[in-house]
Protein backbone atom coordinates (compact mmCIF):
# COMPACT_ATOMS: atom_id res chain seq x y z
CA UNK A 1 0.00 0.00 0.00
CA UNK A 2 1.52 2.96 -1.09
CA UNK A 3 1.78 5.93 1.85
CA UNK A 4 1.77 9.69 1.46
CA UNK A 5 4.83 10.95 4.13
CA UNK A 6 5.50 14.05 5.02
CA UNK A 7 9.04 15.16 7.20
CA UNK A 8 9.11 18.18 9.02
CA UNK A 9 12.01 20.42 9.49
CA UNK A 10 12.68 23.73 11.00
CA UNK A 11 12.26 26.57 8.40
CA UNK A 12 15.60 27.59 8.83
CA UNK A 13 17.04 24.63 7.45
CA UNK A 14 16.08 24.60 4.19
CA UNK A 15 19.02 27.07 3.32
CA UNK A 16 21.58 25.70 5.74
CA UNK A 17 21.25 22.24 5.56
CA UNK A 18 21.03 19.25 2.96
CA UNK A 19 18.68 16.65 3.44
CA UNK A 20 21.01 13.86 2.93
CA UNK A 21 22.50 15.37 5.79
CA UNK A 22 20.79 13.49 8.26
CA UNK A 23 19.60 9.60 7.99
CA UNK A 24 16.08 10.65 7.07
CA UNK A 25 17.30 11.94 3.85
CA UNK A 26 18.39 7.99 2.72
CA UNK A 27 15.28 6.79 4.49
CA UNK A 28 13.50 8.84 2.27
CA UNK A 29 15.41 7.43 -0.92
CA UNK A 30 14.31 3.85 0.27
CA UNK A 31 10.60 4.80 0.92
CA UNK A 32 10.19 6.26 -2.91
CA UNK A 33 12.21 3.69 -4.07
CA UNK A 34 8.70 1.43 -2.17
CA UNK A 35 7.04 3.13 -4.01
CA UNK A 36 5.76 6.16 -1.45
CA UNK A 37 5.67 9.26 -1.83
CA UNK A 38 7.23 11.50 0.46
CA UNK A 39 7.13 15.60 0.89
CA UNK A 40 9.86 17.75 2.70
CA UNK A 41 8.52 20.98 4.60
CA UNK A 42 10.67 23.34 6.15
CA UNK A 43 8.43 25.14 8.71
CA UNK A 44 4.80 25.29 9.87
CA UNK A 45 3.30 28.22 7.85
CA UNK A 46 2.32 25.23 4.50
CA UNK A 47 0.20 22.66 5.52
CA UNK A 48 0.81 19.54 2.94
CA UNK A 49 -1.88 16.73 3.29
CA UNK A 50 -0.18 13.57 4.42
CA UNK A 51 -0.82 9.95 5.65
CA UNK A 52 2.57 10.11 8.15
CA UNK A 53 4.54 12.98 9.58
CA UNK A 54 8.29 12.45 10.73
CA UNK A 55 8.82 15.26 13.00
CA UNK A 56 12.43 15.97 12.21
CA UNK A 57 13.04 18.88 13.94
CA UNK A 58 16.62 19.41 14.80
CA UNK A 59 16.95 21.35 17.90
CA UNK A 60 17.31 20.23 21.38
CA UNK A 61 14.04 21.45 22.43
CA UNK A 62 11.22 21.33 19.79
CA UNK A 63 9.12 24.38 19.59
CA UNK A 64 5.62 24.99 20.97
CA UNK A 65 3.87 25.78 17.18
CA UNK A 66 5.82 23.05 15.41
CA UNK A 67 4.00 20.67 18.31
CA UNK A 68 0.80 22.16 17.37
CA UNK A 69 1.42 22.01 13.71
CA UNK A 70 2.03 17.82 14.30
CA UNK A 71 -1.79 17.35 15.51
CA UNK A 72 -3.21 18.22 12.52
CA UNK A 73 -2.09 14.57 11.11
CA UNK A 74 -3.42 11.68 12.56
CA UNK A 75 0.10 9.44 12.54
CA UNK A 76 3.15 11.39 13.78
CA UNK A 77 6.26 9.42 14.39
CA UNK A 78 8.47 11.45 17.12
CA UNK A 79 5.54 13.46 18.10
CA UNK A 80 6.42 12.33 21.69
CA UNK A 81 9.60 13.21 22.05
CA UNK A 82 10.37 17.10 22.56
CA UNK A 83 13.27 17.14 24.73
CA UNK A 84 16.57 15.32 24.11
CA UNK A 85 18.39 17.46 26.16
CA UNK A 86 21.32 15.93 28.32
CA UNK A 87 19.59 16.94 31.27
CA UNK A 88 16.86 15.54 30.49
CA UNK A 89 18.15 11.74 30.40
CA UNK A 90 21.29 11.52 32.20
CA UNK A 91 21.39 9.56 35.75
CA UNK A 92 25.01 10.73 35.80
CA UNK A 93 24.93 14.25 36.47
CA UNK A 94 27.07 16.15 38.43
CA UNK A 95 27.19 19.31 40.99
CA UNK A 96 28.73 21.08 42.54
CA UNK A 97 29.15 19.90 46.25
CA UNK A 98 27.32 16.98 45.58
CA UNK A 99 30.84 14.73 47.21
CA UNK A 100 31.44 12.90 43.79
CA UNK A 101 35.28 13.34 42.98
CA UNK A 102 35.79 11.13 40.61
CA UNK A 103 36.61 11.54 36.54
CA UNK A 104 34.44 13.75 34.78
CA UNK A 105 33.85 15.20 31.03
CA UNK A 106 32.42 18.56 30.52
CA UNK A 107 30.07 18.78 27.21
CA UNK A 108 26.93 20.65 26.36
CA UNK A 109 23.87 20.03 27.10
CA UNK A 110 22.25 20.29 23.64
CA UNK A 111 22.41 17.82 21.22
CA UNK A 112 26.10 17.34 18.79
CA UNK A 113 27.22 20.22 20.76
CA UNK A 114 23.93 22.90 20.35
CA UNK A 115 25.32 23.27 16.54
CA UNK A 116 21.46 23.19 15.34
CA UNK A 117 20.54 26.17 17.38
CA UNK A 118 23.62 27.91 16.43
CA UNK A 119 22.69 27.35 13.16
CA UNK A 120 19.42 29.56 13.07
CA UNK A 121 21.17 31.98 14.71
CA UNK A 122 24.87 32.63 13.02
CA UNK A 123 26.46 31.76 9.38
CA UNK A 124 28.56 28.80 8.57
CA UNK A 125 31.28 30.80 7.89
CA UNK A 126 31.05 32.45 11.64
CA UNK A 127 30.52 29.30 13.64
CA UNK A 128 33.70 27.64 11.42
CA UNK A 129 35.88 31.08 12.35
CA UNK A 130 34.25 30.40 16.28
CA UNK A 131 35.48 26.87 15.98
CA UNK A 132 39.10 27.85 14.75
CA UNK A 133 39.50 30.74 16.92
CA UNK A 134 38.19 28.85 20.28
CA UNK A 135 41.22 26.23 19.88
CA UNK A 136 43.67 28.87 20.36
CA UNK A 137 44.85 28.62 24.15
CA UNK A 138 45.10 32.35 24.99
CA UNK A 139 41.81 32.71 23.40
CA UNK A 140 40.11 29.65 24.61
CA UNK A 141 41.19 30.33 28.38
CA UNK A 142 39.43 34.02 28.00
CA UNK A 143 36.17 32.83 26.77
CA UNK A 144 35.78 29.30 29.27
CA UNK A 145 34.24 26.79 28.04
CA UNK A 146 32.64 26.73 24.43
CA UNK A 147 32.30 23.58 22.27
CA UNK A 148 32.56 23.37 18.27
CA UNK A 149 31.77 20.18 17.94
CA UNK A 150 31.24 16.91 20.04
CA UNK A 151 35.13 16.54 20.05
CA UNK A 152 35.56 19.09 21.99
CA UNK A 153 34.36 18.25 25.20
CA UNK A 154 36.45 17.50 27.74
CA UNK A 155 37.49 14.75 30.58
CA UNK A 156 38.43 16.14 33.61
CA UNK A 157 40.54 13.56 36.07
CA UNK A 158 38.93 15.29 39.10
CA UNK A 159 35.86 17.41 39.70
CA UNK A 160 38.06 19.42 41.45
CA UNK A 161 39.76 20.63 37.67
CA UNK A 162 36.79 21.48 36.58
CA UNK A 163 36.62 25.27 35.57
CA UNK A 164 33.99 27.14 37.97
CA UNK A 165 31.76 27.95 34.48
CA UNK A 166 30.90 24.60 33.91
CA UNK A 167 28.80 24.74 36.96
CA UNK A 168 27.38 28.02 35.98
CA UNK A 169 25.52 27.21 32.36
CA UNK A 170 22.21 25.97 32.21
CA UNK A 171 24.00 24.78 28.34
CA UNK A 172 26.96 23.19 30.32
CA UNK A 173 26.52 19.31 32.03
CA UNK A 174 29.34 17.73 34.00
CA UNK A 175 28.77 13.90 34.43
CA UNK A 176 30.32 11.07 35.70
CA UNK A 177 32.85 9.89 33.39
CA UNK A 178 31.98 5.93 33.14
CA UNK A 179 34.10 5.07 29.75
CA UNK A 180 33.20 0.83 28.46
CA UNK A 181 37.02 -0.81 28.15
CA UNK A 182 38.00 -4.24 26.36
CA UNK A 183 41.48 -4.83 25.59
CA UNK A 184 42.69 -1.81 26.24
CA UNK A 185 40.36 -0.06 24.14
CA UNK A 186 37.48 2.15 24.83
CA UNK A 187 34.00 1.19 23.87
CA UNK A 188 30.91 3.32 22.59
CA UNK A 189 27.65 1.31 21.15
CA UNK A 190 25.49 2.99 19.06
CA UNK A 191 21.66 1.92 19.01
CA UNK A 192 19.51 2.77 15.78
CA UNK A 193 15.80 2.46 15.62
CA UNK A 194 12.48 2.83 13.44
CA UNK A 195 9.46 1.81 14.45
CA UNK A 196 9.90 -2.16 15.31
CA UNK A 197 13.18 -2.47 13.52
CA UNK A 198 16.08 -1.58 14.96
CA UNK A 199 20.14 -2.00 14.48
CA UNK A 200 23.27 -1.77 17.09
CA UNK A 201 26.41 -2.21 16.99
CA UNK A 202 29.93 -1.69 19.12
CA UNK A 203 32.90 0.79 18.11
CA UNK A 204 35.89 0.56 19.22
CA UNK A 205 38.96 3.31 19.65
CA UNK A 206 42.39 4.12 21.49
CA UNK A 207 40.57 7.49 21.81
CA UNK A 208 38.60 7.40 25.16
CA UNK A 209 36.27 10.34 23.26
CA UNK A 210 34.97 7.45 20.43
CA UNK A 211 33.56 9.35 16.90
CA UNK A 212 33.51 7.80 13.68
CA UNK A 213 36.35 9.11 12.20
CA UNK A 214 38.28 7.11 15.14
CA UNK A 215 36.82 3.79 15.46
CA UNK A 216 39.44 1.04 14.75
CA UNK A 217 36.58 -1.67 14.98
CA UNK A 218 32.97 -2.30 14.28
CA UNK A 219 30.68 -4.95 15.47
CA UNK A 220 26.98 -5.72 15.33
CA UNK A 221 25.56 -6.54 19.25
CA UNK A 222 22.24 -7.26 20.83
CA UNK A 223 20.69 -3.69 22.23
CA UNK A 224 21.16 -3.58 26.10
CA UNK A 225 17.60 -3.95 27.92
CA UNK A 226 18.25 -0.51 29.62
CA UNK A 227 18.39 1.32 26.12
CA UNK A 228 15.57 -0.33 24.88
CA UNK A 229 13.19 0.27 28.16
CA UNK A 230 14.63 4.19 27.33
CA UNK A 231 13.63 4.31 23.98
CA UNK A 232 10.33 3.28 24.88
CA UNK A 233 9.56 5.78 27.78
CA UNK A 234 11.42 8.48 25.85
CA UNK A 235 8.99 7.60 22.92
CA UNK A 236 11.67 7.70 21.41
CA UNK A 237 9.91 5.89 17.82
CA UNK A 238 13.10 7.04 15.47
CA UNK A 239 16.08 7.80 16.57
CA UNK A 240 19.63 6.86 17.88
CA UNK A 241 20.89 6.46 21.30
CA UNK A 242 25.08 6.25 22.11
CA UNK A 243 25.17 4.45 25.25
CA UNK A 244 28.04 2.32 27.23
CA UNK A 245 27.50 -0.75 29.76
CA UNK A 246 28.99 -0.59 33.00
CA UNK A 247 28.83 -3.42 36.23
CA UNK A 248 25.66 -5.43 33.77
CA UNK A 249 23.42 -1.46 33.20
CA UNK A 250 23.85 0.93 30.54
CA UNK A 251 24.97 4.39 31.10
CA UNK A 252 23.36 6.52 28.49
CA UNK A 253 25.43 9.46 26.99
CA UNK A 254 23.37 10.85 23.79
CA UNK A 255 19.75 10.81 22.47
CA UNK A 256 19.62 12.11 19.01
CA UNK A 257 15.82 12.01 17.19
CA UNK A 258 17.32 13.33 14.14
CA UNK A 259 20.66 11.12 14.06
CA UNK A 260 22.95 12.83 10.89
CA UNK A 261 24.88 10.71 8.04
CA UNK A 262 28.28 11.43 6.39
CA UNK A 263 29.74 10.81 2.83
CA UNK A 264 28.28 8.85 0.54
CA UNK A 265 25.69 5.84 0.99
CA UNK A 266 28.06 2.64 0.98
CA UNK A 267 26.26 -0.34 -0.63
CA UNK A 268 26.01 -1.91 3.34
CA UNK A 269 24.79 1.59 4.39
CA UNK A 270 21.77 1.55 2.52
CA UNK A 271 20.96 -2.47 3.05
CA UNK A 272 21.01 -1.06 6.80
CA UNK A 273 18.71 1.65 5.53
CA UNK A 274 15.96 -0.51 3.77
CA UNK A 275 15.85 -2.53 6.54
CA UNK A 276 15.09 0.23 9.59
CA UNK A 277 13.10 2.11 6.70
CA UNK A 278 10.42 -1.36 6.90
CA UNK A 279 9.46 0.28 9.87
CA UNK A 280 7.42 2.43 8.84
CA UNK A 281 4.60 -0.67 8.52
CA UNK A 282 4.70 -0.27 11.96
CA UNK A 283 2.97 2.52 12.73
CA UNK A 284 0.21 2.04 9.64
CA UNK A 285 -1.22 -0.95 11.35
Amino acid sequence: MSVRIAILFHENYRKYRRRNDYQIGLLADCWRDAGHEVTFLFGVRAFAPADVLVMHVDLSVVPDDYLEFARRYRIVINGGITDVRKSAFSRQLVRRGDGYDGPVIVKSNLNYAGIPERLLSRSRLAMAIDHVVSRVPAVRARRGLRFGTPADYRVYESVRDVPPDAFASAEIVVEQFLPEQENGLYCLRLFHCFGDRWTSVINRSTDRIIRAENKVSRAEIDPHPDVVALRKSLALDYGKIDYVVRDGRAVVFDVNKTPGHAGPAMPHTVERFRHLAAGLSSFLS
